[in-house]
């Protein structure tokens, strides 16, 4: 047997230090700008190699303020901080999608990510993944 094993993102789970994370930057974002320290940049990487599934069971329990405080974060890190950048496979769009199931989606989200976002796929993911 090997002592190396695989590392499964999808397996991974996201707990109430991600939350306090996330809630943290949100509240201390100026203007369009975020200011992450090296320790949160790291924790942050982590969030973005989080499964699709992991965050729809970890967004269950969120309201939607925080969710679109989530969306915002996550919108502007990978345009400030290299090392972000999951084109369709950001959490923004599983975040945008739980919005839109509950029917809270906000009409202006999407014209304010695509005003802060260069990736292509948000909100709404490849249309691959929406034929499925």
């Amino acid at each position: 047997m090997s002592d190396v094993q695989d590392w499964n993102p999808t397996l991974q789970t996201l707990g109430a230090t991600h939350r306090e994370l996330l809630n943290t930057v949100a509240s201390a974002i100026d203007g369009d700008t975020l200011s992450l320290t090296a320790e949160q940049r790291e924790l942050f990487k982590y969030l973005f190699q989080i499964g699709s599934s992991s965050w729809m069971k970890f967004a269950q329990d969120a309201n939607d303020e925080e969710l679109v405080c989530w969306i915002k974060v996550l919108t502007l890190c990978p345009e400030q901080y290299s090392g972000f950048d999951h084109g369709a496979r950001s959490p923004v769009v599983t975040l945008a999608r739980i919005l839109r199931l509950r029917g809270t989606y906000p009409d202006s989200l999407s014209a304010w990510i695509k005003q802060h976002s260069t990736n292509r796929f948000l909100p709404h993911g490849s249309i691959a993944d929406r034929l499925r």
